[in-house]
């Protein structure tokens, strides 16, 4: 959301339903990065069960955009992200023309 504006927030929460037994590896890339990076408090998660699992992370900078690549180490495993969300951003800006 937000778009053309420059975002701070202090979370992230992906939230996850297993099949099995996964490993998740969480990744990002803000803005005009080429390369895909790894956040800071957050590279894999290990989740089993049949409950839905949240996933939290803390994005390391202010961003216009955003990607997000979630990726199932574990062979022959899947999962479902049912949701994903952001806490309210703590600081925001506008670029003028």
């Amino acid at each position: 959301g937000m778009p053309g504006t420059r975002k701070k927030v202090l979370a992230g929460i992906i939230e996850c339903d297993p099949i099995g037994s996964e490993t998740i590896t969480v990744q990002r890339r803000y803005d005009d990065d080429t390369a895909w990076g790894s956040f800071t408090n957050l590279t894999t998660r290990a989740i089993s069960g049949t409950d839905i699992f949240q996933i939290w992370f803390q994005p390391d900078r202010p961003f216009d955009r955003l990607q997000l690549r979630l990726r199932d180490n574990t062979s022959g495993e899947r999962f479902r992200a049912t949701r994903i969300g952001f806490s309210w951003p703590v600081a925001v800006s506008t670029r003028r023309a």
